[in-house]
């Protein structure tokens, strides 16, 4: 059993990543199941929820830099959340969830562009 909780900002990356890799299996599918969508929604707001309490907490110890691309890959988990969200909100079409899983493949794609950058500086 895990008894300390990783890094947020390895948290982060761990989960955009897997949203990442999930939505490419939605969008190659050609459909977005709302189990899926619900699953990224939590584990996406969750990751955000907990980024951004990390650059309440530490975003005065860490360069601008690297506040700017953790801030950018919160906002990108929080859109990846409303994103999924629609999905289980809204009754769509395959075409319109394949569209969705695609924007949130290059949201998460952009949140794991900025997490690895800071996981690289910050040596996580």
């Amino acid at each position: 059993m895990q008894t300390e909780r990783t890094h947020p900002v390895s948290h982060a990356l761990v989960v955009a990543r897997a949203c990442a890799e999930l939505a490419l299996e939605a969008e190659t599918e050609g459909s977005f199941a709302r189990p899926l969508a619900a699953s990224l929604s939590v584990a996406a707001s969750d990751a955000a929820g907990r980024l951004k309490a990390f650059l309440s907490t530490h975003g005065d110890t860490i360069s601008p830099d690297l506040v700017h691309r953790s801030f950018q890959a919160q906002s990108d988990l929080a859109a990846i959340a409303q994103f999924a969200g629609l999905v289980l909100t809204y009754t769509s079409t395959p075409r319109d969830g394949s569209y969705l899983a695609k924007i949130v493949r290059h949201t998460a794609n952009h949140a794991v562009e900025c997490l690895s950058r800071v996981e690289e500086v910050c040596n996580l």
